[in-house]
């Protein structure tokens, strides 16, 4: 895949994993295996990561992520659905989607701008069972949305995109944090999170279902208990309001 984008081959991954589809397997063999992979996968994730190539990746309504997503549905149904909840996330219910693209994108950019122009020293994230300050890093700049490759062509990575992201600093991230929303890793659900962060670094942490999996992914490497990036979402945004 890397000799492919050396050779300015683009990228178009369509995701429709099932997101259980690993939760019976013994945790320490998927935690080897996803390090494996992600270990050869490197050199292709370089450029990928750099944009020296274009891409994006879209959802597609899988049948067993559609059936956890609406268990009471048959099949067909619950693809159906599935697919409708995609395409209004993604813009795609439009009546010209490639224009409300172009729409959104301007003004995502404008609200990147804003961001960035703040110069921020911190943010302060506060929720049920969450409580943290985060110092951001020094130097930060914020990204999302729509981006220009080396090529110079433009392209939307994530669609859906509503992530501003930015970067904390790696010492100065501290107070606790629970999730709200389960995450999915390597085909398991990792259900109910709460961690407790000192000094930038993971301190605490305990998950209600899945917490095997988690632990496995604190221990992955040196810099596996701080955080990477961190992210603004509108309140508003369409996947906040389906």
């Amino acid at each position: 895949m890397s000799d492919a984008y050396g050779a300015n081959a683009a990228r178009l991954h369509i995701a429709a994993d099932n997101p259980m589809a690993l939760a019976e397997e013994d945790p320490m063999k998927v935690a080897h295996a996803a390090k494996a992979n992600a270990t050869a996968y490197k050199p292709a994730l370089a450029k990928i990561s750099g944009f020296e190539i274009n891409w994006s990746i879209a959802a597609y309504p899988g049948r067993a992520w559609s059936k956890l997503v609406f268990p009471d549905l048959d099949d067909n149904a619950a693809q159906a659905a599935l697919a409708k909840a995609i395409f209004l996330a993604s813009h795609v219910d439009r009546p010209n989607p490639a224009q409300a693209w172009a729409d959104y994108s301007a003004e995502f950019a404008a609200r990147l701008d804003w961001l960035y122009n703040q110069n921020f020293a911190a943010l302060y994230l506060t929720s049920g069972g969450t409580e943290l300050i985060t110092d951001l890093a020094d130097g930060h700049i914020w990204m999302g949305g729509a981006s220009t490759a080396t090529d110079d062509v433009t392209c939307n990575p994530n669609i859906p995109t509503e992530e501003f992201i930015t970067t904390p600093h790696k010492n100065r991230v501290s107070g606790s944090v629970r999730a709200t929303k389960p995450p999915a890793h390597q085909g398991s659900i990792i259900e109910d999170i709460e961690v407790v962060f000192k000094d930038g670094v993971i301190k605490e942490a305990q998950a209600r279902c899945g917490e095997e999996v988690f632990a496995k992914l604190l221990d992955t490497d040196e810099g596996a208990r701080r955080i990477g990036e961190v992210a603004l979402v509108p309140c508003a945004s369409r996947i906040s309001e389906g």
